[in-house]
């Protein structure tokens, strides 16, 4: 849940910079984290 508050919060700063590509890398790397 802090993880996608975590990714909430980073593509409301980065806007159109923040890429499906990037949400995408940002998941795994939390779900890695959290596991």
């Amino acid at each position: 849940l802090l993880g996608d508050n975590l990714i909430i919060a980073l593509a409301a700063a980065l806007g159109k910079d923040f890429t499906i590509e990037a949400q995408a890398a940002w998941q795994k790397l939390v779900g890695v984290v959290a596991a």
